[in-house]
């Protein structure tokens, strides 16, 4: 992951209100994160800065990124 989007990650868990996160933890969620495409992570980031109002979670980010893919698999095929 760039480092660009590992600060737009530690931004959008400050403006969502929870508290700075550790070093470690930050690894963590860097890690559980590596494997997600950067541009539906960014979009997630994104997202979940427009609608969160508590503490961010990495479930929060993690469903917006699934929801993408849902909301992708219902548009009708184009013949």
């Amino acid at each position: 992951m760039d480092k660009r989007l590992i600060q737009k990650l530690a931004v959008t868990f400050e403006v969502c209100g929870s508290r700075r996160l550790s070093e470690a933890a930050m690894k963590i969620i860097v890690q559980d994160l590596k494997r997600e495409n950067p541009e539906d992570l960014s979009k997630a980031l994104d997202t979940c800065r427009r609608e969160i109002s508590g503490p961010l979670s990495l479930a929060d980010i993690l469903r917006r990124i699934r929801s993408q893919y849902e909301s992708t698999a219902n548009l009708p095929t184009v013949r």
